[in-house]
């Protein structure tokens, strides 16, 4: 079927291909480093209106043609090859592989001004009310697979990465909680990382929870989590770091208040691993929409849609319902549960009810006892909506030739 196709398209796959068969030797690591930078010559040599023309074609050509998961996976990798070449410079389109790059540890030296070059200043602006995130992670079940023990997951329309977890589950409110925290990094060591001092308040308002100790236990088990769990990212069948190691180290947390009843401010060290890979590829996302959202599929579907280039596309309903957490072996379940997570998106407003307001009204609540003075307690059960800008326009569900479903999903302008 590859016929049909733009002979520059078949050129990028075949490069891209031997780009991601990385050998034990010296001698077919250089091959796939040149068989990269060529595709990348290539890429950078089109005008941006070709590159979004060839793009156009390649979706097309995956969407009315039944192919192997692998196989449309590469496809989608070449689409986003293409992207990252209109989006970013010529050097950084044309980076090398990550076995030819040098190691920050091997990089520094023991001359004086060492220290002072090992400071790496973000590659992106992050803007107020924002956020970045590796793709890869949103791209992927690592932050919605419950399995105990460590485990490696493949990322969607990105065959040549995987994410590698360790032994412990990690959640979307571990990744919330990592996405804010990265949020506030404008440069790092890049061995150490950046130290990060914040208010715990602050991450509890920006993430939409309740304002109350439950949510500062929540943030303190959370960052508990991240420093006991290790990720690292394998790209082109090489890893990131050497050795598996946590996202966040060093911690000064408490849950206590001191007296005088003002809270002292927390302080996490992000470590590089996880900057390092927000240099090469991230994905924003806008806290205000990520408060709003119900935490579960509608969250993962949102950050998965925010790190996709183009406004159609369609994807395989089994992937997609792995990445947005649904487990349930009812293909009818899960599949109106993504309905139900992607009507949220079209919409743009979601119905919350208050939690754990306590309210003294009866007729407003649901009784609760009474309070230390003796005074009834009602539950709030008020129920506000809560708006943010439509991310989906709409979708619509098919079924390939080969029988597995298929959803289709158009992007909002």
């Amino acid at each position: 079927m590859t016929m049909f196709l733009d002979p520059t398209a078949k050129e990028l796959s075949a490069l891209l291909s031997r780009a991601a068969l990385h050998g034990a030797n010296a001698q077919s690591a250089a091959l796939a480093a040149a068989a990269r930078a060529e595709a990348a010559r290539i890429v950078v040599g089109m005008s941006a209106d070709r590159r979004e023309r060839l793009a156009d074609a390649i979706y097309d050509y995956v969407s009315q043609t039944g192919l192997d998961g692998a196989i449309e996976a590469h496809w989608y990798s070449v689409t986003r090859f293409l992207s990252d070449g209109a989006e970013q410079p010529a050097p950084d389109v044309g980076a090398p592989t990550v076995t030819s790059q040098p190691d920050p540890m091997e990089s520094r030296s023991d001359d004086v001004g060492a220290q002072a070059d090992s400071n790496v200043t973000l590659s992106y602006p992050i803007f107020s009310g924002h956020g970045a995130v590796p793709t890869s992670f949103v791209r992927t079940a690592a932050f919605a697979d419950t399995t105990v023990g460590l485990k490696i997951f493949a990322v969607l329309g990105m065959p040549e990465v995987a994410v590698e977890r360790g032994e412990t589950p990690l959640n979307l409110t571990h990744l919330k909680v990592l996405i804010y925290l990265s949020s506030m990094v404008k440069s790092y060591d890049a061995v150490l990382g950046a130290n990060v001092i914040f208010n715990p308040r602050d991450v509890v308002k920006a993430l939409g929870w309740s304002n109350n100790n439950i949510s500062l236990r929540r943030l303190y088990d959370a960052l508990e989590a991240l420093a006991g769990t290790t990720i690292r990212i394998r790209d082109h069948g090489v890893f990131d770091v050497e050795e598996a190691a946590s996202l966040v180290g060093r911690r000064v947390t408490s849950l206590t208040t001191p007296q005088g009843g003002k809270r002292v401010d927390w302080q996490v060290q992000i470590l590089a691993t996880l900057m390092n890979a927000m240099q090469r590829f991230r994905t924003f996302v806008d806290f205000r929409t990520l408060a709003v959202l119900p935490n579960g599929a509608a969250s993962h579907l949102y950050l998965l849609l925010k790190s996709e280039a183009r406004n159609e596309t369609v994807w395989p309903v089994a992937r997609l319902a792995e990445i947005a957490g649904l487990t349930s072996r009812s293909a009818t379940h899960v599949k109106a549960k993504l309905t139900e997570a992607l009507e949220v998106l079209v919409r743009g407003k979601v119905l919350k009810s208050a939690r754990g307001k306590a309210v003294h009204a009866e007729g407003k609540g649901i009784a609760m006892g009474a309070d230390k003075k003796g005074k009834l307690v009602f539950r709030s059960t008020s129920r506000q909506t809560l708006g943010f800008s439509p991310l989906v326009k709409e979708f619509s569900f098919r079924t390939d030739s080969r029988g597995q479903e298929r959803v289709k999903i158009i992007l909002a302008d």
